[in-house]
């Protein structure tokens, strides 16, 4: 697309403006947060990047931000696993012209197939944690766009069931949901408190069966109650967990 620049009322030679979007996929794997990224076959750099590209005429963001996703990865995603983040236009965030982007965070379940296609000539998880470092460079400004995801991800398990889309969602144990909120945190929450905290916010969760989940991993142990997620969307109270006092975690 097309903008018309003016100056002092005079018409200046139209510049090419693209609207875009770029997805920070999360899933949680062996206890670690990861996402999703790619090499796109276009790229000179050899530098890892976001998926994502631009918004077709005829399609919504979200729209654009699926598609994108399942092109470049072979990621399919429901609409409300995604959530949309903010905008990112610095003029000179992309040397290939004027892109604005609109990030978009997905949470996920454990991710079975990672099949890069369209543009991308490989996809492949990614530890968050190495990007949020600056051990791991990524192309454009997809850094800043991860930690912004990152920080929107630990808002959205706070004050949604979002949590929850890390989950199975055939069902999960309180074990598990625990989890997902000490593996984003980035410590420990002790047991009891937690499921506490479950029981006090309404609509997160809902029981299913009793007994019905056997340990993962192999270990021995009781069989887990089975849960699935409930019908809030917006959680009152939210699920804050207070830190360690010595304010160290693993992000």
């Amino acid at each position: 697309m097309y903008f018309i620049l003016y100056s002092l009322g005079v018409a200046t030679k139209p510049i090419p403006f693209y609207v875009a979007v770029d997805i920070v996929a999360m899933t949680i794997e062996n206890k670690e947060l990861k996402t999703v990224v790619v090499h796109r076959e276009t790229a000179k750099t050899g530098v890892l990047a976001l998926p994502g590209g631009i918004v077709k005429p005829n399609e919504s963001l979200r729209q654009a931000a699926m598609r994108e996703l399942f092109e470049e990865t072979g990621i399919k995603v429901e609409a409300d696993q995604l959530h949309q983040g903010r905008a990112f236009g610095d003029p000179d965030r992309d040397p290939r012209g004027r892109y604005v982007t609109i990030a978009y965070v997905a949470l996920l379940p454990i991710i079975d197939v990672i099949k890069a296609g369209s543009d991308a000539a490989t996809a492949e998880l990614v530890p968050v944690q190495r990007i949020l470092s600056g051990k791991l460079k990524l192309e454009f400004d997809h850094n800043k766009i991860v930690r912004t995801a990152y920080k929107k991800a630990i808002k959205l398990i706070e004050e949604t069931s979002a949590a929850t889309s890390f989950c199975n969602r055939r069902g999960f144990s309180l074990s598990e949901l625990r989890n997902v909120y000490e593996t984003i945190l980035g410590w420990e929450i002790d047991s009891a408190n937690f499921r506490r905290k479950v029981a006090e916010t309404k609509g997160l969760v809902e029981f299913v069966e009793a007994g019905s989940l056997t340990p993962s991993g192999g270990t021995r142990g009781r069989p887990s109650d089975t849960y699935k997620r409930g019908k809030a969307i917006e959680l009152d109270p939210p699920m804050r967990f207070r830190g360690p006092s010595d304010k160290k975690s693993r992000y």
